[in-house]
C-alpha cells in the first residue's frame, strides 16, 4: 500500500472507532465498502480486529498461590481502559468459585461499557484412570454449572473459549494424559456444547490451542482433523481459534501463518494471544516482550487477527493498570491499540 493512501485510510478508520460502541458495526460495514472500492487496500485492512482482554482474576492467582493484585480495580472508576475493547474474557474458575458480589460487580461492568464477555471453558471430563492434573480437565458437568451459575446471576455469556481440548485431551504425551483418539474426543466435547447451549443458546464456541509444536506431532493437519471432527460431531463449526504462541520456538512463525489460512479457508475466525513469556523476570520485560509479538505477527508476518487477544495467564504482569504505565497489562492493551491506529503515538509512548 502506498503511504499516502495507509496514512488516508488509518485517519478514516481512527474516525470511525471515535464514534459511540453501538456505531462501531455501521463504521466497520462503511470501511469494508470503501476498503473494497480500493485496489490499493491490502485484504487485512477490510475490518479492524475484535479486541479481547482477559487477565488471571483473584480466585486463579490464589490457587497459583499468587500474592493478590490490582484485578478488581479493574471495574472500578470509569473504566477508560476498556473503552477500545470488544470482549472481557473471565475463568471459568472465578465464575464457579468466585465472590458473588465480585462477580455482578463485573456483569455490572461489562453492561455499562457494552462489553460482551467470554468464559474459559474446562472441557475435558477427568476418567477413572486418566486426565487427573492435565489441563484443560474438569468434572462432567463442571462448564455447564459454571454456566449456569452465571445466568443465575444475571450475567451473559457471548463467548466460550474452550481450553486447548485437542492438545491437552488428544496430543499432550506427559503425565496420565488421555490421549482421546480425535473423533472420540469430538463426541465427548460436543456433549458439553449441548450442555452449555441449553442454558446460553446463541453463545459462540471456539478455542484456544498451541502454536509452536515439534514437526513430531504434525500439528497443522491434526488440527484440521479436529476442525472436521468438532464439526461432525457439533453440526456447526468451531466459532473461532486463539493461538497460544510458544514464543520461543523456532516454528511458532509458520504455525501461526499456516493455521491463520486453515482456520479461515474453513470459515473459522483467527485470533493470537498477545503475551510475553513465561520465564521473563518482571512486568517491564514480560510487557516488551508482549508488545512486540504483537508487531512481529502483525508487521514482520502480516498475519493480521480477527481477533486479537490482550492477556497473560503467567506471573507477569503483577500489575494491571494504570494503561498510562506500558509496563502493566492494560498498558499492554493501550500500546496494541495504539499500533493499530496511531503508529506515531506508539513509536513514541510504547517502543
Amino acid at each position: 500500500m502506498k503511504s499516502a493512501a495507509l496514512a488516508k485510510f488509518r485517519a478514516r478508520r481512527d474516525r470511525d472507532r471515535r464514534q459511540t460502541r453501538p456505531a462501531r458495526g455501521l463504521a466497520r460495514a462503511l470501511a469494508l465498502v470503501c476498503c473494497l472500492a480500493s485496489p490499493l487496500t491490502p485484504s487485512w485492512a477490510l475490518a479492524s480486529p475484535s479486541i479481547w482482554f482477559g487477565a488471571d482474576d483473584l480466585w486463579v492467582r490464589q490457587w497459583k498461590h499468587r500474592a493478590p493484585n490490582d484485578y478488581m480495580d479493574l471495574f472500578t472508576g470509569d473504566g477508560a481502559w476498556a473503552k477500545n475493547v470488544d470482549v472481557l474474557a473471565l475463568s471459568m474458575q472465578f465464575v464457579s468459585n468466585g465472590r458473588e458480589d465480585q462477580l455482578k460487580t463485573i456483569i455490572g461492568f461489562a453492561r455499562t461499557h457494552r462489553l460482551k464477555v467470554a468464559m474459559t471453558g474446562l472441557m475435558l471430563a477427568k476418567h477413572p484412570n486418566c486426565g487427573e492434573g492435565i489441563e484443560g480437565y474438569s468434572g462432567p458437568h463442571g462448564v455447564e454449572r459454571s454456566a449456569q451459575r452465571f445466568h443465575q446471576l444475571g450475567g451473559v455469556l457471548d463467548y466460550l473459549v474452550m481450553d486447548e481440548p485437542l492438545y491437552y485431551g488428544s496430543v499432550y504425551p506427559r503425565g496420565n494424559a488421555c490421549q482421546t483418539p480425535i473423533p472420540d474426543l469430538a463426541a465427548e466435547i460436543a456433549e458439553r456444547v449441548r450442555q452449555v447451549r441449553a442454558i446460553y443458546p446463541s453463545i459462540v464456541i471456539g478455542e484456544d490451542e498451541v502454536a509452536g509444536l515439534a514437526d513430531k506431532f504434525h500439528w497443522v493437519p491434526t488440527l484440521g482433523q479436529w476442525f472436521e471432527a468438532y464439526r461432525g460431531a457439533v453440526g456447526a463449526p468451531l466459532g473461532f481459534i486463539h493461538m497460544d504462541v510458544g514464543w520461543l520456538s523456532p516454528r511458532w512463525a509458520g504455525h501461526v501463518r499456516a493455521i491463520s489460512a486453515l482456520a479461515r479457508k474453513d470459515g473459522i475466525k483467527f485470533g493470537v494471544d498477545y503475551t510475553g513469556n513465561p520465564s521473563d523476570p518482571d512486568d517491564a520485560t514480560w510487557s516488551s516482550h508482549a508488545r512486540a509479538h504483537a508487531w512481529q505477527v502483525e508487521h514482520e508476518l502480516g498475519v493480521h487477527p480477527d481477533q486479537s487477544v490482550v492477556t497473560s495467564w503467567m506471573p507477569h504482569p503483577n500489575a494491571l493498570l494504570p494503561p498510562s504505565d506500558p509496563s502493566t497489562l492494560t498498558g499492554v492493551l493501550r500500546c496494541y491499540v495504539l499500533m493499530e491506529q496511531k503508529p506515531g503515538d506508539y513509536a513514541r509512548d510504547c517502543q
